[in-house]
């Protein structure tokens, strides 16, 4: 599935459909490894590093849809809307972390390896759609 944007494709639905393909990647490597992590380990760990994951997968989502969106405004506002929204991003994504881990529900750790794990997977699905595309160019 090539991506290529011909000049009468639309930037913004080509956006969208790799934003599609990066969230459908993230959910299964999710499931995978919280099945993985359930058969080897204590099931404690479980819920914190699928709750991390998908926190994760909720940030690269809301950085994408930032994205789509600053590619419309104009050069004069993009700076100052990227600025705000992504410090925006970052204190929701710490508060939605220390809500999580003070009722004492989730664990910490396990919770920042999803989230890492979570940014991972989108990288190498990035890197995998690019050598795509350029294999098809």
């Amino acid at each position: 599935m090539g991506f290529s944007v011909t000049k009468t494709e639309n930037i913004d639905s080509l956006a969208l459909a790799i934003s599609a393909r990066v969230l459908i990647t993230n959910l299964a490597v999710c499931a995978v490894f919280s099945g993985a992590l359930l058969a080897l380990s204590k099931t404690g760990l479980v819920p914190s590093f699928a709750a991390g994951f998908l926190v994760g997968t909720l940030s690269i989502m809301w950085l994408m849809k930032m994205v789509r969106k600053s590619m419309r405004m104009s050069p004069e506002r993009v700076e100052r809307f990227v600025k705000f929204s992504y410090q925006v991003r970052l204190i929701c994504i710490a508060a939605l972390l220390a809500l999580l881990t003070s009722r004492g529900k989730l664990e910490l750790w396990p919770m920042l390896a999803g989230l890492t794990a979570a940014i991972f997977t989108t990288i190498c699905t990035m890197v995998y759609l690019a050598k795509e595309e350029h294999k098809n160019a």
